[in-house]
């Protein structure tokens, strides 16, 4: 299976970079970021975008301005039998040198081909979705609510329960087992999650949440504020982040990347 990887840096900016107008990183806060995250799940057969937003770190009082926006992201298939981050294939880049300095916000969408398409279902099995009605809105806040609610009770089994189709649909994305998927990731709930005594989950308050349909319409991003993530589970030094994606599938919304 071909392995395709979106790499980014940057710094001294408010960095988005996506496929197909989906967020995969974000560094909302311009704090400087580097990494690189597998992106399977979000391509198409054929012409993708690439999805770049950089924003005006902003400024506070006493504090020196920033230094000079730089951004470098790219998206490439990985070496067979390799680390990810052997590039095989470079598909799009994106550089943002340190002088001159841009104007901004930018914002670039730049098209790249992929030949085949990762073997998940979401695509044709997802609604495509023009607008977002308020009965779509509290639907897809009630599930939100679920997934909160299970989570609030250390209810591991109830969690990948609410996460099936995202983990099945994933892990064929990325040509791995769902099973094994499956409990990987009900692991990470027990021992990073629900082996505190002190979780708290926090959901947008009513009329915060940010409804945005991506991918065609297929998926739906919900977010609060400008970037942060919809569901946050903070504990005594700890925080953890659950970026939500859904999609109307079968008449009924769920949560799908």
């Amino acid at each position: 299976m071909t392995h395709h990887v979106l790499r980014i840096t940057s710094k001294a900016a408010i960095a988005i970079a996506g496929i197909n107008d989906a967020p995969v990183v974000i560094d909302g806060k311009a704090e400087g970021i580097t990494t690189m995250s597998p992106v399977n799940p979000w391509l198409r057969k054929g012409v993708n975008h690439l999805t770049i937003f950089l924003g005006e770190k902003p400024l506070v009082e006493g504090n020196p301005a920033p230094p000079p926006v730089y951004a470098g992201i790219s998206v490439y298939t990985a070496k067979p039998d390799s680390d990810t981050s052997d590039v095989d294939r470079m598909l799009a880049s994106f550089e943002q040198q340190e002088e001159p300095q841009p104007a901004l916000p930018l914002i670039r969408r730049i098209p790249f081909n992929v030949d085949d398409e990762p073997p998940c279902n979401l695509w044709k099995d997802a609604e495509e979705i023009k607008e977002i009605s308020d009965r779509d809105k509290s639907d897809i806040l009630g599930v939100m609510d679920d997934f909160a609610r299970r989570i609030r009770a250390s209810d591991s089994e109830g969690c990948v329960t609410s996460l099936a189709y995202k983990i099945k649909d994933c892990a064929l994305a990325n040509g791995q087992d769902p099973a094994s998927m499956r409990n990987v990731i009900k692991g990470q709930f027990e021992k990073f999650i629900f082996a505190r005594d002190d979780i708290k989950v926090i959901l947008p308050a009513e009329g915060l949440p940010q409804f945005r349909p991506v991918c065609g319409g297929k998926v739906v991003w919900v977010f609060a504020g400008l970037t942060e993530p919809a569901l946050v589970v903070t504990a005594t030094n700890a925080k953890f982040t659950f970026p939500i994606f859904v999609a109307k599938i079968g008449g009924k919304w769920t949560l799908a990347r």
